[in-house]
């Protein structure tokens, strides 16, 4: 990892996402404090049913740790002495989402990509390839994948999809699915507000309305939104939230300075 670091000029990564191999955790504290370190939720969720196998209800409990209801999940199923299950609430600010959202990831929870390109890999060479049968097979790997990529663009190309609904139908369907409503406004200061909005969505079958609020504090000085879902940080994306702000502080235009 020394030799990475190096490699790279010594800029430390703004993020890093592993298994929860002990020694790489220990690897990536040495040598990458500043690298903010985050666990690989697919690898979390893929051990449940090896450690809890003695449980008749584990795929019940698979489910609930998707949403991360941690205290209905351990009271529920009596798991209070499951040390595994300790051990993850230990280190709940390295793999659960409301404490990573801070860090830009990219919407990347897991290492599932890497794990694709490795198992693409693997198809053409091996641990016993030796070093000069790698870059041959590299090559035709490489080969390979641009292909199947200009083949399947070429499929789509062919395929002409009709779609029935004009836009103003899709997006009034969208609106009946996931809507931001107009809340309440504090002034914290002569240049800061802070806006309480509600989100709506209709999630389920049968569907059913989940709403929840949500923060975003405006600075109109420095032109700053922050919503408290932290979706640009994490994501790069701007939220829906912070465009409902946008509209009450009749704001027209986007601007880098923004965010």
């Amino acid at each position: 990892m020394r030799e990475w670091l190096e490699c790279m000029g010594g800029v430390q990564l703004g993020g890093i996402i592993t298994d929860q191999s002990v020694p790489m955790a220990k690897a990536i504290q040495q040598v990458l404090p500043n690298s903010r370190h985050r666990l690989c939720v697919w690898h979390i969720l893929s051990k449940v049913p090896r450690k809890l196998l003695a449980m008749k209800k584990v795929g019940e409990v698979h489910e609930k740790m998707k949403d991360v209801v941690w205290i209905e999940l351990i009271r529920s199923f009596k798991l209070e002495g499951n040390e595994w299950l300790n051990s993850l609430w230990e280190e709940r600010s390295r793999w659960v989402p409301a404490y990573v959202k801070d860090t830009f990831w990219a919407g990347m929870s897991t290492t599932q990509r890497v794990e694709s390109i490795h198992h693409f890999f693997k198809g053409f060479m091996n641990a016993k390839t030796s070093l000069r049968e790698f870059f041959h097979k590299y090559t035709r790997a490489i080969e390979f994948r641009a292909n199947a990529e200009k083949a399947a663009t070429a499929n789509d190309d062919r395929r002409k999809t009709k779609i029935k609904s004009t836009l103003m139908e899709v997006q009034t369907v969208c609106l009946a699915l996931i809507y931001v409503l107009p809340g309440t406004k504090v002034q914290l200061s002569e240049t800061v507000a802070e806006y309480t909005l509600i989100e709506c969505i209709q999630v389920g079958d049968p569907i059913r309305h989940v709403t929840r609020g949500l923060k975003v504090t405006v600075d109109m000085e420095k032109l700053e939104f922050n919503c408290s879902c932290r979706m640009f940080e994490h994501k790069g994306i701007l939220c829906r939230h912070c465009i409902q702000a946008m509209e009450m502080t009749n704001i027209p235009l986007f601007r880098r300075s923004m965010f």
